[in-house]
């Protein structure tokens, strides 16, 4: 027994020591043969021995032969001794003892305790609540911020079950987290709604972690509670004031403050009901499918079907036997009659999407199907009826197909008895934040999210970009946006590299790369918007600045020749504040108020000099100008012209 690790010791039944080993001598510093013979008295002090005696007595007067051990620590040394009695051969009893060495494990357990009270200091110090609970769910630890949220203190919450702190319905919320808790052994989140002891109703966001003993065994959990109160109110007020927005800016789904839109709405309104063909004419992804969708949705032919074919998409043969249908035989692989478009959509409305893309030929006899109401399949004689209204759609200039003979001019005046220009979003910049908090709330609905809004410099970023995608490329944007965002606020970093591409030069100051190029075209060649002159005059400045007067570093900067540049110059007047002193640019406002000044006059006098022209017809006014009669009358009553 010299070799066993641990010290060992025997004594007699006299309980005087009668062996120990090595170890024994080096862990309580004794010599063998000053040892034995002698009793605990002669080793240890008078109350360790009198502890040691006692037990020895117990343990060697015990019926039991073996099996009876008895634990005790000595007040020196950081040792346990565990002790036993042995069987003889004679009547006589021995008690034999091994003491262990737990230096190591009291000094790991100081350390743990001086942990344990360090993370104590800084739960009790932290912002959030923190609870601990046992197995069965009960508490078993609070820190004083949760005392505080709850408005309990911390003897009416330890001893307690974590499911009374609630309602029948949020207890149950409670019970099911933790029993998930307890069988998946991750963590858990969940909200829940409390009343407090003052009978205040707070929402608590709990995210619950499970706790294991040393053998790895679901010993409880540990939860960090977070008064989620104030951002549930907020949420009510933003989904509040998104609601009264919506109701505000809404009209079956579109949402706009824009007079542009408004007035849409209002002929989309009066011509719901009517039977006349309808053209909405507006560039791609400005919303002309879903404009056509919510007219039949709220006219008298809600109830009968809405067919939509995109005549752009398919050749000519195959597009009139989609329109018009054809009878058995009329061509290989015709092996039945097959009723067409116009078929389905009897009695409801058919919807020609991209009508500038349908062949010269199929005009001709789409024109028959509005004047008489009827047409022949391909390969039939037999004549069909039909009740349907067209609504036609394009992103194309028709009057330009007519006069390069591409679109046939009766039929252009058939299909515009009501129509309707959508500007590009561009042109309607009041719209943008409607159509965010619109996307917002559908994504947040498809993604199971709370996003708020977007970041303030996002937002300045989508008011100057131009959208050549429109109302679409927003939408996509947004929901790649969503998929990447993890927090409640969409920032840059969200979107394509594309886009954040032009923001950084955006941010630099470089506008001319925003939207792709630094000439700003308006819609129409005689009546440039007044915005986008502004626009343009104001780059000019920025740059110019920039290169510090420098005309050849400005033209590169803006990616025109030195000739463009100047023109610009002398076109919004900057040449002769050039010349005086450039630091004179730093202050535009003067220069802009008489730009817009001059602008807007020059405006005016082109209206009034064209409706003298055309006898004050407005229409001939309004196309000889490249706008339409909406944007006519609106800038007629902006300039108070009669």
């Amino acid at each position: 027994m010299d070799n066993f690790p641990e010290a060992v010791f025997i004594k007699d039944e006299n309980l005087k020591f009668s062996f120990i080993n090595k170890v024994f001598e080096k862990y309580f510093a004794v010599n063998k043969d000053n040892i034995l013979g002698k009793t605990s008295y002669d080793l240890f002090d008078y109350e360790t021995a009198r502890k040691f005696s006692e037990q020895d007595n117990k343990i060697i007067n015990s019926d039991e032969c073996n099996g009876l051990t008895i634990e005790t620590e000595i007040n020196f040394n950081n040792y346990i001794v565990r002790k036993f009695k042995l069987p003889t051969n004679d009547s006589k009893s021995l008690l034999g003892g091994i003491a262990f060495d737990i230096s190591e494990r009291k000094k790991l357990e100081n350390e743990l305790i001086k942990s344990e009270q360090k993370y104590r200091s800084l739960v009790e110090l932290a912002y959030e609540g923190f609870v601990k609970t046992d197995k069965e769910g009960i508490i078993t630890f609070v820190n004083k911020r949760f005392c505080e949220i709850v408005g309990r203190c911390e003897n009416e919450l330890i001893g307690k079950s974590v499911f009374t702190n609630a309602d029948e319905e949020n207890s149950a919320i409670l019970k099911t987290t933790f029993e998930n808790i307890k069988k998946a052994e991750e963590q858990k989140e969940v909200i829940i709604k409390i009343t407090t002891s003052k009978g205040q109703t707070l929402h608590l966001k709990i995210n619950a972690s499970p706790t294991f003993d040393e053998n790895g065994q679901f010993s409880g959990t540990l939860s960090l509670i977070t008064d989620f109160t104030k951002e549930i109110e907020l949420e009510k007020v933003v989904s509040s004031t998104r609601q009264k927005l919506f109701e505000n800016f809404s009209f079956h789904g579109i949402f706009c403050k824009s007079e542009a839109m408004k007035n849409i709405m209002e002929l989309m309104q009066v011509s719901a009901n009517s039977d006349c063909n309808l053209l909405i004419e507006g560039p791609s992804g400005t919303g002309k499918t879903h404009i056509a969708k919510i007219i039949h949705g709220i006219s008298n032919r809600r109830e009968k079907p809405f067919i939509t074919i995109n005549c752009g998409n398919l050749p000519e043969n195959l597009l009139e036997s989609e329109l018009f249908g054809y009878s058995k035989g009329a061509f290989t692989g015709a092996d039945r009659d097959r009723p067409g478009k116009f078929s389905a959509a009897s009695g409801g409305i058919i919807f020609l999407d991209e009508i500038g893309e349908m062949p010269i030929n199929l005009q001709v006899k789409l024109l028959r199907v509005i004047d008489e109401k009827c047409y022949e399949p391909i390969g039939s004689n037999n004549t069909i009826k039909v009740d349907v209204r067209i609504i036609a759609a394009t992103n194309k200039n028709l009057l330009s197909l007519i006069a390069e003979e591409k679109f046939r001019s009766d039929l252009y005046y058939r299909l515009k008895i009501v129509n309707f220009t959508i500007p590009p979003l561009k042109e309607r910049q009041e719209d943008l934040e409607i159509l965010l908090e619109d996307f917002i709330s559908f994504f947040n609905n498809k993604y199971n999210k709370n996003i708020i809004r977007v970041s303030d410099e996002t937002f300045r970023f989508l008011k100057t970009y131009d959208f050549p995608g429109n109302i679409r490329e927003l939408k996509n944007m947004l929901e790649r946006a969503f998929i990447f965002c993890n927090s409640n606020v969409i920032e840059m970093q969200h979107f394509s590299n594309d886009y954040i591409t032009l923001f950084n030069r955006f941010k630099k100051g470089n506008f001319t790369n925003v939207n792709n190029s630094f000439s700003i075209k308006g819609p129409t060649e005689n009546v440039t918007p007044v915005s986008k002159l502004l626009d343009e005059k104001e780059i000019l400045i920025q740059t110019l600045k920039q290169c510090n007067n420098n005309k050849s570093e400005a033209a590169i900067s803006l990616n025109i020749s030195k000739v463009t540049l100047w023109r610009k110059i002398k076109k919004y007047g900057l040449d002769a504040a050039l010349k005086e002193n450039f630091e004179d640019l730093n202050n535009t406002d003067k220069i802009l108020n008489q730009l817009l000044t001059k602008i807007e006059k020059d405006e005016m006098n082109k209206i009034i000099e064209i409706l003298k022209k055309t006898n004050n017809n407005r229409k001939n006014t309004a196309i000889i100008l490249k706008m339409d009669r909406i944007t006519l009358w609106r800038k007629m009553k902006k300039y108070g012209i009669k």
